[in-house]
């Protein structure tokens, strides 16, 4: 009797170097085109280790650089920010409290913004000012500040945080690995 998991089928095999080969992607990414192809990939370990057997690097390549290189290059300037919210009791009743995040990536230091009900247009760049303010009252380099799609940044959030030159970056949809750690 044999022992352990089934090995996956060859054309499963075949279809996990084939994306590899053609297209440079990672064993995550390959997971996930498998799964839009509405079949059931193997394990990760499994995805890894067929990679591996044929020779190939099981993380993704994406021309010069990597993201790890890029984090490190630009660490002492590179901020993420994010939305957070919890369901808090009220005397309305239940209600939705926002609270923004940035984090500086280098240091791991935190400004956090004061709760609100209602992140709209002005509490957001009101946010904006005030993260820049904490960053140049602790000296911490601003060049780059990252954050998601939200529909909550707006463009004045937006101006606000490239005052003096910060470039905000978006992270592309849906791409969990591309967050900093907040």
């Amino acid at each position: 009797m044999a022992r352990g998991r089934p090995r996956p089928k060859e054309s499963m095999v075949e279809l996990i170097l084939k994306f590899a080969r053609e297209n440079c992607w990672g064993y995550t990414r390959i997971m996930g085109e498998i799964k839009k192809l509405d079949l059931t990939p193997p394990s990760r370990n499994t995805v890894k280790r067929i990679l591996k057997e044929a020779g190939l690097d099981p993380g993704p390549k994406r021309g010069e650089g990597t993201w790890d290189k890029f984090l490190t290059q630009h660490a002492k300037t590179l901020w993420q920010c994010d939305f957070f919210n919890r369901k808090v009791m009220t005397l309305q009743g239940l209600r939705h409290a926002f609270i923004l995040v940035f984090l500086h990536v280098k240091s791991r230091r935190v400004f956090i913004s004061p709760a609100t009900y209602k992140p709209d247009d002005a509490w957001v760049c009101e946010q904006a000012k005030a993260f820049r303010a904490y960053a140049r009252e602790n000296k911490l380099g601003t060049k780059i500040v990252m954050r998601d799609n939200d529909k909550k940044y707006s463009e004045g959030f937006d101006k606000e945080v490239q005052r003096r030159g910060v470039e905000v970056m978006k992270t592309a949809f849906r791409s969990l690995n591309t967050n900093t750690g907040v």
